[in-house]
């Protein structure tokens, strides 16, 4: 139909006609169609391509599938959806906007969907992302990691026009939205209207003069009134200028007043009703969400969603091209951290939803991490804009400040020259540089060799040598010479780089931003070295990346820190628990909240301890890159040092060791936390372990035993290697960590299953594997890489801090209960242990429950250890499931205060099949078998924890762990081995199932406990570093570690105990409290 025709009628009519075309078409490209079922096959698509940009598929999903992924969509979206139709003030508030965009959303991954058992939601999940080999047959790049996002439209919601591919989300290609909307009628509405331009065009962000006018509708929509009055006024300040400058204009300029006035009150009752296109004539398809439909489009095509009368829900799969080259990839690092749009994976485009983005349109929840190529790789919203703080703005968005202090270094120069020579964008590379020289003979080194071009962005302060007082003054004077740029490197003067180094840390602080979920991340570690000086200087071919590890501990008492190259490159930024100051890369707002300290005369091993705990009060978590980005000169032969030309007074040394000790300490006045003297030794592990969320360092009382020598050595284990029961004796042990190097042979029990990964991330590659470290291995691959390694105290004690965790069952887990009892020393009031009730007749009624299976001689009284911050671990002996459904879990919760609030951790199940001497009687008893006492036992303790759910706390089913015993080496019987052998899964079925006693209680574990602490799998592959002569439960020495770990990602994962969150950036301007860590007890 002529357009200019169709402009001539009445609006009704051109509404009517367009929709009636738009169906046409509509039922013309879908007419051929097949059903086809939830698993549809590729070659049902075949000879099909996208016509015009747009392809429509009806039956793609079959209508049971579609309302089984519908009740699961619902589900899912009640848990993690949230309004994206938000607009943010330049002020600080934020309002409504939902003319621009009604629905709440959530990004999804198929494989995380099928794991927590919303199988037919996975389905439609994974036939969208089958649709990339079609598309890619059809010439279309859709090479790039897909995303895929839930979206639901409550009745009257819409989203107007706008374009999926734009410069915020630049690499869109394709758009597959897979209704799932059974029984959709015409009057429901919530049409799709796909709008004919021409896709031709490279770029996503082209527009034509329809467009435009489009765009400025959504601007009006999308902004604030008290916004809209900002802009007013400076407008009219512009124009007084202009009247002003040139008075030969001010009739022109008087009449564009009038215009804009006139624009403004229109754009005021636009956003009041904005009209769809389809009402200001623009040629359409108009789509129905008609369930199981299927619509593919092409990303850049402008469409919207027409209001809608009934719920309606989409999921939407997002095909992105090829990732550029490295040489491109810095251009789109930049703007994809510094452009303030959309947030990626938002449904938005061209020139519309970046007006809305320039508004800080809230985007929809980012994707959780997931291995799985349908996760979204964008960084979340808070890593895509980061709220100024602190009243100053950012003035240079992309720019990277290089922070750099010289001390009479003649590698300074030849540092700069390499800086910009190597850079892929050195017209955004901005040095402040604080030479500390002796004029006029070191006036050679105050100058940039090489290409003078870049000398106009470096900032220079010139100091006497005289008046260097050690790196911190240095460096805070370097700090005050940053004028706003976007990002923040702090590196030595002595460095070289690698070709691309600026996008290469811009890319691996995405990634880093990505895997810690908020915008507060610094890379950092101790560069690898290079040789010669000048242009002599030779630098290492391919060397591996580094990790921070603990040394050992100085003179001064402090801890040092040293880099350890990785066995090999892993994937991406890895969590790292120390910080390096001479390579430390950032978003600039570290300078704002944690400003380098200028009076520490003489410190020259503290600050980066210093720094690291403040960084980490305020938020900021530490990642090392997982690719060398620059190379250090180690050798100090070239350059004096301040140490050997004027030394600091040893008073002015020893009071700023003393100042770092005591911030270290943390300065608390409570009763349980006691502040070490000046000078004294900073005892804890690791130096950010023990810190607590207000930033406390705990230091043991003096009445606590003295801890073993810290040097060179891990966390605190259960010594597993002692003959006897742990008793009041000292029975936690060091690891060594030179251990982990030497012969298998030398290696401590109770270190084994650390040393592994510890050999894996931080040491040589060892010439003997044995099968432990490749079970581990494996085991530290599939669950995050190197999670294992940087899990510390602190984490396990934020999530159980202000409650009591209860660990309930047999020898295993009362053994388990001194595993967390050595591994959480750092936070205990005192090693001495106490009862877990104060009435001693009620302590006795828990003690005998530990009897109640004639076997055993002797009972066992349940004992607590005493945290900070009213934090308590327990241990309370019950063999019998009975037991703990009729005397334990009763008992607790009558007497035990704050019982609800707590965590408790059951596990029964390996005397029930098991031959001994009955004491009581005097002969021998035999339980009776698994499949009948044992699971009447479970039901008992299941129904138990039904009836008083609303009485009981928080709870997690533990797994029986395998265990060896003198016998045949049969598991699904009454005997075991009395060798310490492997467990053949492939031979024994029941060892596959997880043991006898797990696969009889695997149909009541989700009746059993909120969660599933799975640790069978986790300890079986350690068989083989077992203390020869006894095979009880020393043959997974270091599995007691494994299960903290699993212990603390249960929790985090189930949402149980305590979460600590950073804001992100907008709630934190928002609120006033930007960089606190926040703690929320769950339920």
């Amino acid at each position: 139909m002529d357009p200019e025709l169709l402009a001539r009628l009445p609006d009704a009519a051109k509404l009517s006609i367009i929709r009636h075309l738009g169906m046409q078409q509509q039922q013309a490209a879908a007419g051929t169609d097949p059903p086809a079922g939830a698993e549809r096959p590729p070659p049902l698509l075949a000879g099909r391509h996208l016509q015009g940009g747009l392809a429509i598929v009806d039956g793609f999903f079959l209508p049971a599938a579609v309302e089984a992924a519908r009740r699961e969509a619902q589900a899912v979206l009640q848990d993690r959806a949230q309004a994206v139709g938000m607009v943010a003030g330049s002020g600080g508030g934020a309002w409504g906007s939902a003319g621009v965009r009604g629905d709440r959303a959530a990004f999804l991954c198929a494989d995380e969907l099928e794991n927590s058992g919303h199988a037919a939601l996975a389905g439609a999940a994974r036939a969208l992302l089958s649709l990339q080999p079609w598309l890619a047959s059809q010439g279309l790049d859709v090479g790039g990691h897909p995303s895929l996002q839930l979206a639901q439209y409550p009745v009257a919601a819409r989203y107007v026009r706008h374009r999926d591919a734009s410069a915020a989300v630049p690499y869109r290609s394709v758009t597959a939205i897979l209704y799932l909307n059974p029984g959709w009628q015409a009057a429901h509405g919530g049409s799709l209207a796909v709008y004919a331009h021409s896709t031709t065009g490279s770029d996503p962000c082209t527009a034509s003069a329809a467009d435009l006018h489009l765009a400025a509708a959504a601007a009006a929509a999308g902004s604030s009134p008290a916004e809209q009055q900002q802009q007013q006024q400076q407008q009219q300040q512009q124009q007084q200028q202009q009247q002003q400058q040139q008075q030969q204009q001010q009739q022109q300029q008087q009449q564009q007043q009038q215009q804009q006035q006139q624009q403004q009150q229109q754009q005021q009752q636009q956003q009041q009703h904005l009209g769809s296109g389809l009402d200001e004539g623009h040629p359409a398809i108009v789509v129905p969400p008609l369930g199981g439909r299927l619509v593919v489009m092409d990303s850049r095509l402008l469409h919207e969603v027409l209001p809608a009368q009934a719920e309606r829900l989409a999921l939407t799969a997002w095909f992105s091209r090829r990732p550029p080259a490295a040489a491109e990839a810095a251009t789109a690092a930049l703007s994809a951290l510094a452009v303030g749009g959309a947030a990626p994976g938002q449904a938005g485009g061209g020139q519309q939803e970046q007006a809305a983005a320039r508004q800080g349109a809230a985007p929809a929840a980012p994707a959780a991490p997931c291995a799985h190529p349908c996760a979204a790789k964008q960084p979340p919203a808070a890593a895509v804009q980061l709220a100024p703080l602190d009243g100053a703005p950012i003035a240079a968005p992309g720019a990277i400040f290089v922070s750099v202090p010289a001390y009479r270094d003649s590698e300074a120069q030849w540092t700069l020259a390499d800086l910009f020579a190597k850079a892929a964008h050195p017209e955004r590379v901005r040095v402040g540089i604080v030479w500390q020289v002796e004029l006029p003979g070191d006036a050679a080194m105050v100058r940039l060799a090489g290409d003078q071009r870049w000398l106009g962005q470096i900032r220079q302060v010139v100091l006497p040598a005289g008046e260097a007082t050690g790196p911190c003054k240095a460096r805070a004077l370097a700090q005050q010479l940053w004028e706003g740029e976007e990002f923040h490197l702090q590196i030595d003067s002595h460095m070289r780089f690698v070709h691309g180094w600026d996008a290469a840390l811009l890319r691996m602080l995405r990634q880093a931003e990505e895997g810690a979920g908020h915008p507060r991340v610094v890379l950092s570690t101790y560069p690898p070295g290079y040789e010669g000086e000048g242009e002599q200087a030779a630098l290492p071919p391919d060397p591996l990346p580094t990790l921070l590890c603990a040394s050992h501990w100085g003179p001064e008492r402090l801890l040092r820190v040293r880099g350890r190259k990785l066995a090999a490159a892993p994937a991406a930024p890895l969590p790292a628990l120390f910080w390096a100051a001479g390579l430390s890369f950032s978003r600039a707002h570290l300078i704002l909240e944690v400003p380098y300290p200028r009076d520490l005369p003489g410190l020259f091993f503290g600050e980066e301890l210093l720094q690291l705990c403040r960084m980490w009060r305020r938020g900021w978590d530490v990642y090392a890159p997982h690719q060398p980005v620059a190379y250090h000169l180690w050798s100090r032969k070239h350059r004096p040092t301040l140490q050997a030309d004027r030394p600091v007074e040893e008073k002015q040394r020893r009071r700023s060791q003393q100042r770092v000790a005591a911030e270290l300490a943390g300065g608390s006045s409570s009763a349980e936390w006691q502040l070490a003297p000046p000078g004294a030794p900073f005892t804890t592990p690791y130096s950010r372990c023990s810190i607590t969320s207000e930033g406390s360092v705990r230091v043991p009382p003096p009445r606590s035993p003295a801890p073993p020598a810290p040097s060179k050595s891990l966390a605190f284990l259960f010594n597993l290697s002692a003959a006897t029961l742990p008793t009041e004796q000292e029975t936690c042990a060091r690891c060594p960590r030179h251990s982990c190097t030497d012969l298998p042979a030398s290696w401590p029990a109770a270190c084994c299953g650390v040393c592994v990964f510890e050999k894996r991330l931080c040491s040589e590659q060892h010439p003997g594997r044995n099968q432990s470290e490749r079970i581990a291995a494996q085991f530290a691959a599939a669950h995050g890489e190197h999670a294992l390694h940087g899990f510390t105290p602190c984490e396990l004690f934020q999530r159980i801090r202000g409650r009591t965790l209860w660990l309930v069952g047999d020898s295993q887990t009362w053994h388990f209960y001194y595993a967390v009892e050595c591994f959480m020393r750092e936070f205990a009031v005192t090693m001495r242990r106490s009862p877990p009730l104060r009435d001693a007749a009620l302590v006795e009624q828990l003690t005998t429950a530990s009897i109640k299976l004639c076997y055993r001689p002797f009972p066992v009284p349940p004992v607590c250890l005493e945290l900070a911050h009213g934090t308590r671990v327990c241990t309370v002996r019950a063999d019998s499931a009975a037991d703990m459904a009729e005397t334990v879990l009763p008992l607790l919760a009558r007497h035990s205060p704050g019982f609800k609030h707590d965590l408790v951790v059951l596990n029964t199940g390996l005397h029930y099949s098991s031959k001994a001497l009955c004491p009581r009687e005097g002969k021998p008893c035999r339980v009776p078998g698994v499949n009948s006492a044992y699971v009447r036992d479970l039901k008992r303790l299941a129904a138990y924890r039904e009836q008083h759910r609303r009485r009981l706390p928080r709870m997690l089913w533990m797994d029986t762990p395998p265990q060896h015993w003198p016998g045949s080496g049969s598991f699904s019987g009454t005997y075991h081995s009395d060798r310490c052998e492997p467990l053949d899964a492939a031979a024994d079925p029941v060892v596959a199932a997880g043991g006898m006693w797990n696969a009889a209680a695997a149909p009541l574990v989700p009746r059993l406990g909120d969660a599933h602490l799975a640790i069978w799998n986790v300890s079986a592959p350690l068989w083989d570093s077992h203390v020869p002569g006894e095979c009880t439960h020393l043959c997974q020495p270091g599995a007691y570690h494994l299960w903290l770990y699993q212990l603390n990602r249960v929790l985090r994962e189930a949402s149980l105990g305590s979460r600590v969150q950073v804001q992100d950036a907008q709630a934190a301007a928002m609120q006033q409290a930007a960089g606190a860590r926040v703690q929320r007890p769950a339920g």
